[in-house]
């Protein structure tokens, strides 16, 4: 037993700062919400086991990865998240930024094109929606192809 005990690592507790932070996102992110939906919207950032593992990745996003919080997010957005639990904010719009849901590929790497696309179009602005979209055009870089490319450099 000690040895199976030695293999299970205890899960880390987050800080004080942490679970600050995780609150106050996850508040700013409800008030863009539609009121109506901020209640389902709540339970499932709030309870692990009830879905929502898609918009718990969205707001971690936003909280510790520079995701941009929108000003307020579509029914159409958070319904895609509600009924398919493998929905992920894997794309975004090229033009607002709003993160966008889709199916990834079970077979295929995330850069890869996902399984399925909800919106080609951004039901926010209206804008082109992809992988990295709006974060690579923030580069005052005019070669660069509209997919990401990692280890590529500017010329």
């Amino acid at each position: 037993m000690d040895n199976l005990t030695s293999l299970v690592s205890p899960q880390r507790r987050p800080t004080l700062q942490e679970d600050n932070t995780w609150r106050d996102t996850c508040e700013q992110f409800l008030a863009s919400v539609p009121t109506h939906l901020q209640d389902r919207v709540e339970w499932a950032l709030h309870n692990l086991h009830s879905g929502g593992t898609g918009l718990r990745n969205w707001v971690a996003a936003i909280a510790w990865r520079g995701g941009k919080l929108p000003e307020h997010v579509p029914p159409e957005i958070i319904d895609v998240y509600m009924c398919d639990e493998e929905a992920a904010p894997l794309h975004d719009c090229e033009s607002c930024g709003m993160a966008i849901p889709v199916r990834a590929s079970r077979t295929a790497t995330i850069e890869e094109e996902p399984e399925y696309v909800y919106f080609k179009a951004c039901p926010v602005c209206g804008g082109r929606t992809g992988h990295y979209l709006f974060f690579s055009r923030q580069f005052d870089c005019p070669d660069m192809d509209l997919k990401f490319e990692r280890n590529v450099k500017p010329k």
